[in-house]
């Protein structure tokens, strides 16, 4: 796994700007999924559930017919639906509306090799509420609703995920965003530099930090603390297979009091490998994704 060498601080202006958050504040910006299979979602119609492997959850659902539609119940200040698309989803239309508003239609364009994750619609800002998003086929067409992204400072099971590009996680150090369609939000940080750290301030009585590895993992070591507390050194394994994996419990804390904490995180040992296949050495890092918050 090589991710690119775009500046974490740059994308962390981004996101502040876009979000119009400060990394002065403590209230969690959350991240949560909502599965086309959740029975959140109700569909209308003849829709067609498929199983692959890129898709969040390994599932999509089609529509087959100009009438079809679903509407999804959620709570939130934002959301976003995502899905894949292909070569013979050129033409496809859907209308986008929430709470009963206005209607935006969209038409999806074809791809020559198929992708997955894609952003098809997103919502305006939203008082953060719970909302119902309906979504109406206008010309069915091969596209697969995915996932459904939502945006919340609340969440009905007190889960919060926060995305490494959150502009809550301040880095120290040479980091480096990287990601793939396997990952959480399609993005990852990464430092192979000793002594190189991040910060993550949260509400919430436990965090689990969560990322991908690869075949040059081997022997990395990071030390978690919390509150300035005593460090937990963990040493990680590159993958037995050589593949990347991703969604691995890299850490999770102690059940915490409620109220506010500082996670912390500094890369300990990096170590690069020779890889013949490539003929160039890895990374010798670990890859991290995203950060699950409980109780808060």
């Amino acid at each position: 796994m090589f991710p690119s060498l775009l500046p974490s601080a740059a994308l962390f202006a981004l996101y502040q700007t876009a979000l119009g958050l400060s990394q002065s504040s403590t209230t969690n910006t959350c991240t949560y999924h909502i599965d086309d299979r959740s029975s959140a979602v109700t569909y209308t119609g003849e829709w067609q559930g498929v199983n692959q492997d890129y898709d969040v959850e390994g599932t999509a659902s089609y529509p087959s017919t100009d009438l079809d539609s679903f509407s999804v119940k959620f709570r939130g200040s934002k959301i976003g639906v995502y899905g894949a698309l292909h070569a013979n989803s050129t033409g496809a239309i859907a209308s986008f509306s929430v709470d009963g508003a206005a209607a935006e239609s969209v038409t999806f364009e074809g791809v020559d090799d198929e992708t997955y994750q894609n952003a098809f619609w997103t919502s305006s800002d939203l008082e953060d509420t719970e909302h119902t998003l309906t979504v109406n086929v206008v010309h069915a067409g091969f596209i697969g609703f995915d996932y459904f992204r939502v945006a919340s400072t609340e969440s009905t099971d007190g889960l919060c995920l926060i995305d490494v590009d959150s502009p809550a996680v301040v880095y120290t150090g040479l980091w480096n965003r990287g990601g793939m369609e396997l990952e959480f939000e399609m993005s990852v940080e990464s430092s192979n530099t000793i002594g190189d750290y991040f910060t993550l301030t949260f509400t919430g009585t436990q965090i689990e930090v969560l990322g991908s590895r690869d075949y040059a993992s081997g022997g990395v070591i990071v030390a978690y603390s919390i509150d300035n507390g005593p460090p937990t050194n963990v040493t990680y394994d590159a993958t037995a297979s050589g593949l990347d994996e991703h969604y691995l419990s890299f850490w999770t804390s102690p059940v915490l009091s409620e109220g506010e904490h500082t996670l912390q995180a500094v890369m300990v040992n990096c170590s690069g490998i020779w890889d013949p296949p490539t003929d160039q050495w890895g990374e010798g890092t670990i890859f991290f994704d995203f950060f699950k918050v409980t109780g808060y």
